[in-house]
């Protein structure tokens, strides 16, 4: 029997259609990943979502990238992405999300970038970051977090935006003790944040872009000399005057800075 060619062409065209997963009801964009080869990018921003789409995340191995930005998003549940365990971006910002629980993220180990911002009544356990051993960039602006999560585990972090997110404190010992990056971009201005304590940044490496609230100054302070001289002497590029910015605990300790400098 003779086979014409375009018959041929028929099977292996039937064949390649059998052999690529297709999520039938997906709605988002899915493409090939430029970033991270032979993985997905899946982009459902502007889409109207007020839950993450399920039928998309079927081959959820494979999938490197998930944007759901510009949503009705509210919450993100444990159970919500636990498949994601390869991923590496995702972007949650322009929601409106109020809860993410305290372990939505712990498969993600390998995720390196994290956008948060512009969830308007967003509030986070101090726990929910602890998983993220491998993230790389973090944001948050625009929320109103109050408070800033504990990102001590992150010890690859070169990026945190926590613009414009409410704050009103910093934690005494903020960054990882060994962070691994050279460069480090940190941002917390448009925060209500009065003082902070010098520690929380000497970790910070020297090639650092370090952004605060220049009016009213933001206030360092530190419980020694050796901490203080090591603070002006950072050669990190800043918007404020390090020795001017810098105070003394044992000489301008006041009432309301009892925590940073005692606690």
């Amino acid at each position: 029997m003779k086979v014409e060619p375009w018959q041929t062409m028929a099977v292996l065209l039937l064949a390649a259609y059998v052999a690529v997963p297709v999520a039938g009801d997906c709605l988002c964009d899915v493409s090939a990943s430029v970033a991270y080869p032979g993985m997905q990018r899946i982009d459902c921003s502007f889409l109207s979502l007020v839950q993450v789409p399920a039928d998309c995340l079927t081959n959820s191995l494979n999938i490197s990238e998930l944007l759901l930005s510009h949503n009705g998003l509210t919450d993100i549940r444990s159970t919500t992405l636990a498949e994601l365990t390869e991923l590496r971006e995702l972007r949650l910002d322009n929601n409106q999300l109020s809860f993410i629980d305290v372990t939505a993220f712990e498969f993600m180990t390998e995720l390196k970038v994290l956008a948060l911002d512009h969830n308007l009544n967003l509030a986070l356990e101090s726990a929910v970051f602890s998983y993220l051993v491998s993230l790389e960039e973090l944001t948050t602006i625009g929320t109103n977090l109050r408070y800033l999560p504990d990102i001590t585990n992150l010890a690859h972090l070169k990026k945190l935006d926590v613009r414009s997110s409410n704050l009103v404190t910093l934690p005494v010992h903020m960054f990882n003790d060994q962070l691994a990056a050279p460069s480090m971009y940190v941002s917390i201005q448009g925060n209500k944040i009065p003082d902070a304590a010098v520690n929380s940044f000497l970790g910070l490496p020297d090639d650092t872009i370090f952004y605060v609230d220049t009016e009213p100054q933001l206030m360092f302070w530190a419980h020694n000399v050796t901490e203080r001289d090591a603070f002006i002497a950072k050669p990190w590029r800043v918007n404020f005057d390090l020795p001017g910015s810098t105070v003394m605990c044992d000489v301008d300790g006041l009432p309301g800075d009892l925590t940073i400098c005692y606690g």
